[in-house]
């Protein structure tokens, strides 16, 4: 073994003649420095060279060996050509094999890693929204999503708008707006409540046990007495149908929450068009009620915005329930925005064909995928724009009966799983971004075929 930076001591030059005290001196140089080669403290060295390293522990910057045992390994760098650790800390890890318990680390350079593949979690989420949605044939808007299926390291977020509003009838002026408002926003403030109840919350689960005023519908978005987290949605009904009953949340981030007994207080009416002004901007609005209503301060909200908390390259597919009630074709415009900016080349067109009757829509389900690079924080927004009020992203319910059943119908879903990291780091030679493979079996990696062409 090799310890660089550690020097065999200065020994005294010795007389010409033996001189017992000059021996003496000699002999401890010599005993304390093979003391501190056979100790097993620390050795105070920069770095080791070996071919195997056994030990309980190491801690250190930099590790070059062929074959490294240890219980817990801690570095900055790794190079190795096979490793067998219970636990492994790194920044950088380049190898041939790993074998252990656990590896944290924010990259990994090697050949083979050695497993079954069920600890590999990776960044993804599923959304649906299950509510029918109508946008504007002028004014694009975004979609929003009422529940979250699966969320690791990916969440929904909030389009708001804080401004000043009165309303006459169905018409909403707005003017010293701060933030976005758009079709399909909720609106909060005094006078726009739908409902009050009263109800607990257990791990999302809404369990009311009266009702003062109102309805609850799925879509709904509730504040309590007892606060409850931001942008708190019904996604489902479950025992109840509007009033007494259980009902299922939904949070933006995918957290749960419970809460005792409380007041809860429930905002329905949103922006069903716009009608003057810049988009999203001071103008004039028509809304899900009517009602005259005094200028006053009020809020906005729509869950629309899927934000992810890790970089990466990134698969985003989604699909969507139109339907058509117009006697006429029309067609939808559906494309991607990126923290509120068009993202380039990702509008689509999808076509319906006239109604099949009177009040008997024409139906088709559409979609398709994107492959994107997004940074820690970026969000991206599913924005769309139809030809005709008639056009809607319809949510259907579930048909029960014997035989014929099926379940409900979403009005638009969206998945988002991680590809690979955005660019090799500085550290590390150039490495191959793979594309999403197809694996065969449960959580084991089957044949792959992968294209090596293209590097970084």
């Amino acid at each position: 073994m090799a310890l660089e930076r550690f020097r065999a001591p200065a020994l005294p030059i010795p007389n010409a003649e033996y001189d017992q005290r000059t021996m003496t001196d000699i002999i401890r140089a010599l005993r304390l420095y093979f003391n501190q080669l056979d100790s097993l403290t620390p050795n105070q060295a920069e770095s080791y060279r070996a071919d195997n390293f056994y030990g309980g522990e190491f801690d250190g910057t930099v590790m070059t060996a062929n074959n490294v045992a240890t219980s817990t390994l801690t570095a900055t760098y790794s190079n190795v050509s096979s490793m067998m650790s219970e636990f492994i800390r790194s920044n950088g890890f380049l190898g041939g094999n790993f074998v252990g318990g656990t590896f944290m680390g924010t990259r990994f350079y090697g050949n083979e890693i050695a497993g079954n593949g069920n600890g590999i979690i990776l960044p993804s989420a599923s959304f649906q929204d299950n509510t029918s949605q109508f946008g504007s044939t002028v004014y694009p808007s975004p979609i929003s999503f009422t529940q979250v299926d699966y969320t690791n390291q990916i969440i929904l977020d909030d389009t708001t708008a804080s401004f000043t509003g009165d309303r006459t009838a169905t018409t909403l002026t707005v003017s010293a707006i701060t933030g976005t408002l758009t079709v399909g926003s909720h609106l909060f403030g005094t006078g726009y409540e739908t409902g009050v109840v009263t109800g607990s919350v257990t791990n999302n689960i809404l369990n009311v046990t009266a009702v003062t005023s109102g309805t609850l519908v799925v879509g709904n978005y509730l504040t309590g007495a007892i606060a409850m987290p931001a942008g708190t949605r019904i996604a489902a009904l479950l025992t109840g149908s509007g009033g007494v009953g259980t009902y299922l949340l939904n949070v933006p981030d995918g957290s749960t929450f419970s809460i005792a007994s409380t007041t809860v207080t429930v905002y329905g009416v949103y922006i069903t068009n716009q009608l003057t002004g810049t988009l999203g901007a001071a103008g004039t609005y028509s809304t899900s009620t009517s009602g005259n209503l005094a200028s006053r301060a009020m809020t906005s909200r729509q869950t629309s915005r899927i934000r992810t908390l890790v970089a990466g390259v990134y698969s985003l597919t989604w699909s969507g329930q139109f339907s058509n009630l117009n006697n006429a074709a029309q067609d939808i415009n559906v494309w991607i925005r990126i923290n509120n900016v068009d993202f380039p080349g990702t509008n689509g067109v999808v076509s319906l064909q006239a109604r099949k009757s009177l009040g008997v829509p024409t139906k088709v389900i559409s979609g398709w995928n994107y492959f994107i690079n997004l940074n820690a924080n970026d969000y991206v927004e599913f924005w769309w724009l139809p030809e005709s009020t008639d056009v809607s992203l319809a949510a259907l319910p579930a048909v029960t009966g014997t035989p014929t059943a099926y379940p409900s119908t979403a009005s638009m879903i969206a998945t988002v799983g991680f590809v690979s990291g955005l660019s090799s780091p500085s550290n590390l030679p150039g490495f191959i971004k793979i594309a999403p493979i197809s694996a065969t079996g449960f959580g084991q990696i089957g044949t792959v075929i992968v294209n090596t062409t293209n590097t970084i």
